[in-house]
């Protein structure tokens, strides 16, 4: 694994450096406990240059931020919503899918097709119930016939 120097991690806290270098130096934070010593040390060096965060209208500054973006995220919502509303033809709506089941289920049960259906389903399970044999039971049955001939055999031998 390889180090970042003091130097590096100054240009880090200062903002010098690229941002895809700075995820970079982030990640190697959360696995290198020397480097984050480092880091700590070059953020005490520079405390005079970072923003103060104990003032009490930091906080409220930034919730009044993160307000801001909450409103402006809703308003583009709301447009976009309305965009896709406004979009949407009959074809696309749910009444016009709904009408369209309702419509082909009653022509369908009134032309007959789901009564055809059922007589069909009915001669499936007449035609299952009278069904062959399985080849288990086939060859159960021929193996007791054989047996049966055999004892039957062995008896005529013993009788001579």
């Amino acid at each position: 694994m390889s180090h970042f120097s003091y130097e590096e991690w100054l240009n880090y806290v200062k903002g010098e450096i690229p941002d895809d270098t700075r995820a970079l130096y982030e990640d190697h934070l959360f696995n290198c406990e020397a480097c984050l010593e480092l880091y700590s040390e070059a953020i005490s060096f520079h405390e005079d240059t970072l923003p103060n965060l104990s003032s009490s209208h930091f906080a409220d500054d930034v919730m009044k931020l993160i307000e801001k973006e909450i409103r402006q995220s809703e308003r583009n919502d709301q447009i976009t919503d309305f965009k896709n509303k406004k979009q949407k033809s009959f074809v696309q709506s749910v009444w016009f899918h709904y009408a369209t089941a309702a419509s082909f289920t009653l022509i369908l049960t009134f032309s007959g097709v789901f009564q055809s259906m059922y007589g069909v389903i009915e001669k499936f399970e007449n035609n299952a119930q009278a069904k062959e044999p399985s080849i288990t039971e086939t060859v159960m049955n021929k193996t007791l016939s054989w047996l049966d001939e055999w004892e039957e055999d062995n008896k005529e031998a013993k009788e001579k």
